[in-house]
């Protein structure tokens, strides 16, 4: 009796050990579920998390390149406006120029503006950026002062080129009336000397009537301007200076050239030859005398003995006064 209530009280144990192991393994199990509960939502919400953080960056890497890319465009815009105005100033630039205006200090600006441009590769954008919005700026205000410049000089020149206009206009009215009195001059000129070229041809000796003759060694005259070497032992030339009461009274050089056929005037200074300026040229003469002219007619006469034998062929006599040639005759030797 007292064994089997032992047993029963044994298998009781028994029973509320196993009651109470199933106990405490069914709230292990519970914890144990509620922690990955806690960790799995604490996954889903850190993924969550992370997502919106990666989407947030990418939207923000995305504006930022967009930021960028605008600042390019804003860049390169007013780059395209700065050349603009440095072209506009230029042209500006080459007009001063032309009106007379000193363009140093533009042109130092511009050269400046040019040097700029090419030295800002290592600026940051906004920094490069600001610094063309400073060129631009400049360069425009410039433009409106030089433009300012060009239209005043524009309206200096105009007045001037009317003054000149009209200056031009009345230096031609006086201009055609001195040409018109200077025409006068010359036609009063001319005229005079006309007269005086008429009063002195008219006024000119003259030699007319030259004759030629030949006298022999033993003295035999011949005449008639066609003679033989053996015959010629002296040569006569004679002529007429006929009366002119235009010429003066006074003394006068009468000069004789006798030409030989190869061209060359019969000259010796044993003779009475020499020489003489004639139109520029020195030229040899055969013999010459002075005279007493008076008015009146007379008659002149050389006599030339050569010497030697004379060549065959035809001899051309010329005679001169007053540097001009008043007469000419020729004869044949044979």
């Amino acid at each position: 009796m007292e064994t089997r209530t032992r047993e029963r009280l044994r298998e009781r144990d028994r029973m509320r050990g196993s009651d109470e192991t199933n106990d405490n393994g069914g709230n292990g199990k519970s914890k144990k579920g509620i922690i990955i509960a806690v960790i799995f939502l604490m996954l889903i919400a850190n993924g969550i998390f992370i997502y919106f953080q990666v989407t947030k960056n990418d939207e923000l890497l995305n504006e930022k390149e967009l930021t960028i890319e605008q600042q390019k465009a804003e860049m390169e815009r007013t780059k395209a406006e700065l050349q603009t105005a440095i072209a506009e100033l230029e042209t500006k630039k080459a007009e001063l120029s032309k009106l007379g205006a000193d363009t140093m200090a533009l042109h130092n600006e511009l050269v400046r503006v040019k040097a700029n441009m090419k030295n800002r590769s290592t600026d940051s954008y906004k920094g490069a950026y600001l610094k063309l919005k400073k060129d631009l700026e400049d360069l425009r205000a410039m433009a409106t002062v030089y433009e300012s410049e060009i239209k005043k000089l524009r309206s200096q020149v105009d007045t001037l080129q009317k003054n000149n206009t009209r200056l031009k206009g009345e230096l031609s009215a006086a201009e055609r009336a001195k040409q018109e009195a200077l025409a006068l001059k010359q036609a009063a000129n001319t005229q005079v000397k006309a007269a005086a070229e008429t009063i002195k041809g008219a006024s000119s000796l003259k030699a007319e009537n030259i004759q030629t003759f030949t006298l022999s060694a033993k003295g035999k005259e011949k005449e008639g301007g066609e003679y033989k070497v053996k015959d010629i032992d002296l040569m006569r030339v004679s002529f007429i200076l006929p009366e002119n009461k235009l010429a003066k009274t006074e003394g006068k050089e009468i000069i004789l050239r006798i030409i030989e056929p190869d061209g060359g005037a019969l000259f010796d200074l044993a003779t009475g030859g020499g020489s003489f300026l004639f139109n520029g040229k020195e030229i040899f003469y055969t013999q010459k005398q002075d005279i007493l002219y008076d008015k009146k007619s007379q008659q002149v006469t050389f006599d030339y003995k050569k010497g030697n034998p004379y060549k065959p062929g035809s001899y051309n006599i010329e005679v001169y006064a007053e540097g001009t040639k008043i007469g000419e005759h020729s004869f044949n030797v044979q």
